[in-house]
């Protein structure tokens, strides 16, 4: 025969195990099961298996599967935990978050804030040494809502750093914008105006 295979088909189970029968010298086919080697195949399970001959040849229209005989073979216990299935229940699984940066101490934050206050600080300091002259300040509703607005852009950007988010702050900051930019074109405007008519 060109093939021959021996088959053994777990009674409880129907989990089946086949193994290829070799010919020898003399043309006898013939298989050896070493159980310590093959005992990881059988999945240790433990029972009768129905042992199964099948011959297939060229001129075999249909393999010859001929029942030889039932076998009981005991296995020791597996130490591995099987796998769960595909619908069962998994282990949750826990994520840990990278630990946040650890943040600079106050004084640090405390000098920062002020080295960028400096130049604010030094401008006013000026104003009071000089003095402020506001006798050409147009007082019209264009230049009031220039400066207003122009205020609240500031305003707002010191709550965006301790309080607000992004979106937020864009939001608010699109509509005092949209203002202050008007006014502010309108307020040239006229003082170009007022220089070309002088």
């Amino acid at each position: 025969v060109h093939q021959a295979f021996v088959k053994l088909t777990h009674s409880g189970s129907n989990a089946e195990i086949i193994y290829v029968a070799e010919p020898n010298t003399n043309k006898l086919y013939s298989f050896e099961l070493d159980m310590n080697v093959a005992a990881a195949d059988f999945g240790s399970k433990s029972g009768v298996y129905s042992l199964s001959v099948i011959v297939g040849d060229a001129v075999i229209s249909n393999p010859l599967s001929w029942h030889a005989a039932d076998v009981d073979i005991a296995l020791p216990a597996s130490d591995q935990l099987a796998e769960p299935g595909l619908y069962e229940v998994k282990p949750e699984i826990r994520h840990v978050f990278r630990e946040p940066d650890s943040r600079p101490p106050a004084m640090v934050s405390n000098v920062f804030s002020l080295l960028c206050l400096a130049p604010v600080l030094i401008m006013l300091a000026m104003w009071v040494k000089i003095g402020v002259n506001v006798s050409n300040f147009p007082f019209s509703i264009t230049a009031l809502g220039f400066h207003i607005g122009l205020a609240a852009i500031f305003v707002l950007y010191f709550y965006f750093w301790i309080e607000l988010n992004m979106f937020t702050t864009v939001k608010y900051l699109s509509g005092i914008g949209l203002v202050t930019f008007l006014c502010g074109n309108k307020m040239l405007a006229n003082i170009a105006q007022n220089n070309k008519s002088a």
